[in-house]
């Protein structure tokens, strides 16, 4: 994943991107603009050829194409590779990362050093850092810029935003760190889970470097771990693995640190290395969980139980340790759930009036957004997306052959594979009609006909997903103006 440190510039580069990778056809400069709703024709063009420029420096053509034609507009087409390169690269260029990063990984720099070596004022720099420093105050981390530039704040929020800031921009800890530096922390990370008796894959011993990275840097540059009253009670309800030998610089509390924040990651098993003691220390809040997802979804068996306890713990243990005061999703590009809300609107309205049943029950939830989206996916892994998906039944006609049918039929079903369709037999009991017969006519107001070609383009079966996608939207209106009656 990656992430576009706060500006209206680099949203705009995101949210252009996003616009283009939805589309295979030229964008002119004005239809971009309008779908966005919020930049200028100038800002859209200005961007662009600067996408353009940055694209063409980083990858071949074979990878992606960026194509700005002077009558059709803009076009993108991207092939095998990610955008990783791209936001990396455009985040590098920016003074408010390198500062940030450079004060997470050192805590306070010279301001006029600082200022000489980057080619900026100190009011350019201050003014560059008020955003970021609204968003780091909302972890309990403060800037303040005087003869130097310095992060204040809890050591493990330093340690925890140091992290996180690294693996939204970079893949692995050989990213940012020269030879010999990483393959040195690597190495040391390789013992360490060695130790742990883990078998990981390369990729996995990379990323999770980083967070080793992190300790182990703030421990040999003697930034003391903070031992507040709340982080030593957090240890408290783990039973911890013995801190291994080698790591004769780390304290017990680093230990703890590091394999605690890790757990609660998901990203390894660690059920060998931590374990919860007898009582869960979110014991309350999960039972609350599961009854309330048992009155609006399912029962659960003891397997799922198991299963959501364990997830819940990690989650709520993740949150408690940072508690998030703001949303970061408009800074992520790893989940959108704006689209999911728009593409499946009447799960998600299922899931508001459980997240309210959760939250009314435990408010302070309520201003935790990573807690809601820690639910959203827990839900989603017992509830599949298309659980509440309205069924549309459709109605095939030809003057073909029965195999020719069950091919459209098969087309048409592949095309809408994010929707719940059922092909009826009696034309009177379907919604739509699609049809290659000119004469063919609906037997009711409700029927929607849509007349195809034989061959079925793939403009066709657009003109079919469209119709059907207006039968879920009117759908999803109806159940939740039936809902809004409801609540009343």
């Amino acid at each position: 994943m990656a992430m576009f440190i706060k500006s209206k510039g680099r949203f705009l580069v995101r949210d252009i991107l996003n616009v283009l990778e939805e589309e295979n056809s030229f964008l002119t400069m004005q239809q971009i603009a309008q779908r966005l709703e919020y930049p200028s024709i100038h800002s859209v063009k200005n961007t662009c050829h600067d996408l353009k420029k940055r694209i063409d420096e980083l990858y071949s053509s074979d990878d992606i194409e960026f194509i700005i034609s002077q009558r059709g507009g803009v076009r993108m087409k991207r092939n095998k590779v990610n955008l990783h390169l791209l936001t990396q690269a455009i985040n590098e260029s920016s003074v408010r990362y390198n500062t940030t990063l450079s004060l997470l990984i050192n805590r306070e720099l010279v301001t006029l050093d600082y200022c000489e070596k980057n080619f900026i004022s100190k009011s350019t720099l201050v003014r560059k850092m008020r955003r970021t420093s609204r968003l780091l105050s909302h972890y309990g981390l403060n800037i303040s810029i005087s003869d130097r530039i310095k992060l204040t704040g809890k050591e493990s929020m330093v340690r925890i935003g140091e992290f996180i800031f690294l693996t939204l921009n970079y893949e692995s800890l050989s990213a940012f760190l020269f030879y010999p530096q990483d393959e040195n922390y690597l190495q040391q990370t390789n013992q360490v889970f060695h130790y742990l008796n883990l078998s990981l894959a390369e990729n996995e011993i990379e990323y999770l470097a980083i967070w080793f990275f992190v300790n182990q840097y703030s421990i040999e540059e003697g930034y003391l771990l903070d031992e507040n009253f709340e982080l030593l009670n957090f240890f408290e309800d783990y039973e911890f693995i013995e801190k291994p030998h080698f790591l004769s610089d780390w304290s017990e509390n680093n230990w703890k640190f590091f394999l605690l924040f890790l757990y609660t990651m998901d990203y390894i098993s660690l059920e060998k290395a931590i374990a919860v003691k007898k009582k869960n220390p979110f014991a309350e809040e999960i039972n609350q969980w599961i009854a309330c997802f048992e009155e609006h979804y399912f029962v659960m068996d003891k397997n799922q139980k198991e299963i959501t306890e364990k997830k819940l713990t990690k989650q709520l243990q993740y949150d408690a340790i940072i508690k998030p005061g703001m949303d970061v999703m408009p800074y992520l590009e790893n989940l959108d759930v704006t689209y999911l809300q728009e593409r499946f609107p009447i799960y998600f309205s299922h899931f508001e009036k459980f997240w309210k049943n959760f939250t009314d029950s435990n408010p302070i939830y309520a201003k935790r957004p990573s807690a809601k989206l820690s639910s959203i996916l827990n839900c989603i892994y017992f509830v599949p997306l298309l659980t509440y998906m309205p069924e549309v039944s459709i109605f095939v006609c030809t003057n073909t052959s029965k195999a020719h049918q069950y091919l459209l039929k098969e087309k048409i079903h592949v095309h809408l594979r994010d929707r719940v369709i059922k092909f009826e037999e009696d034309i009177h009991l379907a919604d739509i009609i699609v049809t290659t017969l000119n004469s063919l006519e609906v037997t009711s107001e409700k029927q929607t006909l849509v007349q195809i070609r034989p061959a079925s383009p793939t403009k066709d079966l657009d003109r079919i997903k469209a119709v059907v996608e207006t039968r879920v939207q009117t759908a999803a209106k109806s159940h939740n103006a039936q809902g809004d009656e409801l609540g009343k």
